[in-house]
């Protein structure tokens, strides 16, 4: 078992995540805009504050967004 921890710092562009391999889900919507900044960093764009979902693979995960602060997940895959 190993231990994915999936960090993001909510910004004003968006989230920006250590990560690129999830998708994010609000209402059963994606909401799933990516870029990568000047500096090579990587974001998701358009997200909403509140609950979201997080999908890795194949697992979902619950995610509370607050403006400013940080979102991260930790899994047991």
């Amino acid at each position: 078992m190993a231990k994915l921890a999936l960090q993001g710092k909510v910004t004003k562009q968006g989230i920006e995540l250590k990560s690129e391999a999830v998708t994010i889900f609000h209402d059963n919507v994606v909401v799933c805009r990516t870029f990568t900044d000047r500096h090579g960093r990587f974001f998701v764009a358009d997200l909403p504050t509140g609950s979201v979902v997080v999908s890795v693979g194949d697992k979902d995960f619950t995610v509370a967004v607050t403006s400013g602060q940080t979102a991260e997940v930790d899994a047991l895959l």
